[in-house]
């Protein structure tokens, strides 16, 4: 067998060493990263959510949602509760059609009056117009009430889920008068299309940030998507706000 040159043999061996750590430290990161996945901690709830343990979400096919700007998650002009200083900022989008959203919304409702001023909740829009005929109305409707007031928004809300078996134009009028809507000014709101823009601009933000069906949270920033039991929700939200 013809050997190698001297200098060559000099540096073969650790080079051969260096290639052996190489592939060494590859695999155990990829390991650990499969690992990890497959293994959430037990002791942090927030790493739970965020590995998938939340469950049962619409998905649908969104389009005409690319904008060129960096989208912004938390937003000072959507429907909220708590305070703006919070400390810890859920973000929730949703379609009124969807019938988790629909599971879900009693428990915002309570960790919101649970949590006071140290959790803002956010609404964003994300109707599933796709599978959802009445998304999008549901979505106008409920912006047009906003207009008139956060409180008229959120009595709206959970009226439109309270009938969201029964949702379309006589629905929308008639929980206008249910939750005391200056009527004229929601008819004009609604036949402007004065929301659509805004619900558009809820639609591209989301999809750019990997909504793909609703609900969809982001927990300062941490993306969980489907519906999870309130005691874990509450538990991430504690762990957050040490």
């Amino acid at each position: 067998m013809e050997e190698l040159p001297a200098p060559q043999r000099h540096w073969f061996k650790p080079m051969l060493l260096l290639l052996a750590l190489f592939v060494l430290v590859f695999f155990t990161t990829v390991l650990g990263v499969d690992y990890r996945r497959a293994h959430p901690s037990q002791t942090d709830p927030l790493a739970s959510l965020t590995a998938g343990s939340a469950s049962q979400s619409t998905s649908g096919t969104v389009s005409g949602t690319v904008r060129p700007a960096i989208p912004q998650i938390e937003t000072a002009d959507d429907p909220y509760l708590g305070p703006a200083e919070a400390k810890v900022i859920v973000v929730e989008f949703i379609d009124f059609q969807c019938p988790f959203c629909k599971q879900v919304y009693p428990m915002v409702r309570e960790l919101a009056a649970q949590y006071g001023n140290r959790v803002k909740f956010i609404l964003r829009d994300f109707p599933l117009n796709d599978i959802h005929p009445e998304a999008q109305a549901a979505a106008e409707a409920s912006g047009c009430a906003f207009e008139q007031g956060n409180d008229k928004f959120w009595a709206y809300h959970d009226k439109l889920y309270q009938n969201q078996e029964l949702l379309n134009a006589a629905t929308y009028t008639a929980i206008a008068s249910q939750v005391n809507l200056n009527e004229q000014k929601f008819a004009t709101c609604m036949s402007s299309g004065a929301r659509k823009s805004e619900i558009l601009g809820d639609l591209a933000d989301g999809a750019a940030i990997g909504v793909t069906g609703t609900p969809t949270f982001f927990l300062n920033g941490y993306l969980v998507k489907g519906t999870f039991p309130k005691d874990m929700f509450a538990k991430a939200l504690d762990l957050l706000l040490k």
